[in-house]
């Protein structure tokens, strides 16, 4: 004769105990390292090696120095939902690969304008929409991206002459725990 326990026999605690701990660990999994943050990050060769906060509207500068005319230029890239938008570029002085104002050029009035600032000439209105932005990180040019008061110099994070994408990507709560323990340890 077998005997039953007012809640039931152990194999079905264990099974009972067992399902639970499977459940919690499967939400833990979910909660963890489901990508759910969107994020401004620089990936080299698939792999995310720098992650930004950048909320949706906010914009960063891509700074650089030109390598034909020498001179520094600011990017100023914005966030909209996962896509980003150059919206202008403030330059020193024009040269090769250095965009103008489409009024200049053809006599049309495109929505750009071309300013001259005590920083430079503001080419403003450029408002093109790039789901990924490609560049290749330089040894003249040193990319960097300023954003919050924060530079982080692309070339630290992947090496020189290496070819990085600048996208809007979500990244799990995992990976934001451990940004953010790094930043604590610098």
């Amino acid at each position: 004769m077998r005997i039953v326990t007012r809640f039931g026999s152990f194999g079905t605690k264990a099974a009972i105990v067992s399902a639970v701990c499977i459940l919690g660990i499967v939400l833990i999994d979910l909660i963890l390292f489901i990508p759910v943050a969107p994020q401004l990050s620089i990936i080299h060769n698939g792999v995310t090696v720098l992650s930004i906060n950048l909320p949706d509207g906010e914009s960063f500068i891509l700074r650089y120095t030109h390598s034909v005319n020498r001179s520094p230029v600011d990017d100023t890239i914005e966030r909209a939902g996962c896509k980003l938008i150059v919206r202008s570029s403030l330059f020193q002085t024009f040269g090769a690969g250095i965009p103008v104002a489409d009024d200049i050029v053809n006599g049309k009035s495109t929505g750009t304008s071309l300013t001259k600032t005590e920083k430079g000439l503001l080419l403003d209105g450029i408002d093109t929409v790039y789901p990924e932005i490609g560049l290749i990180t330089g040894t003249y040019s040193d990319h960097r991206i300023i954003t919050d008061g924060e530079e982080y110099i692309l070339k630290e994070f992947t090496g020189e002459k290496q070819l990085i994408k600048i996208r809007i990507k979500r990244i799990s709560l995992f990976n934001m725990i451990k940004r953010e323990l790094k930043n604590v340890r610098k």
